[in-house]
């Protein structure tokens, strides 16, 4: 089925840019980490947990089908 074929294909193109995304994600948390560090230790109003949560606010935000801008 010619369907079929053609969402397998595309299945694994997504699934490989995952992939590609996670590798990504991997090597810059720790680099958002040190930025955190190095920011709360020189400015002492900043906070990494208020920006984690607004980026996990973003996050959610980007899941829903209709997403608002951060």
């Amino acid at each position: 089925m010619v369907v079929a074929d053609d969402l397998k294909r595309k299945r694994a193109e997504v699934g490989t840019e995952i992939e590609v995304l996670r590798a990504q994600l991997e090597t810059l948390e720790p680099e958002l980490a040190a930025f955190s560090v190095f920011i709360e230790r020189h400015d002492p109003r900043y906070s990494s947990n208020l920006a984690l949560r607004k980026a996990n606010r973003c996050q959610k935000r980007i899941r829903t089908p209709r997403s608002q801008r951060c």
